[in-house]
């Protein structure tokens, strides 16, 4: 069974424009925002990769690991902490 960390629920202190890579990892994100609409491929803290579709600003609150440059087409990605 995986175990998660805890996360704090109140607002994100943090908000850092992301270059999508595909094989860099990043610190896990409390939520993700595109500034474009679009496709993410991430990969969650579940370990699961999967690609979500954003529509132009649209904030998601996903926990994820990396976000990838294959099959990502969104812009203006910024990680929330």
């Amino acid at each position: 069974m995986t175990e998660f960390a805890k996360m704090d629920s109140g607002p994100a202190t943090a908000v850092v424009l992301i270059t999508p890579h595909d094989t860099n990892n990043i610190r896990p994100t409390r939520a993700i925002r595109a500034n474009a609409a679009g496709t993410i491929k991430i990969i969650d803290s579940a370990g699961n990769t999967v690609i979500c579709n954003f529509l132009a600003g649209e904030t998601r609150p996903i926990c994820a690991t990396r976000i990838f440059a294959a099959d990502t087409s969104c812009t203006g990605i910024e990680a929330m902490y």
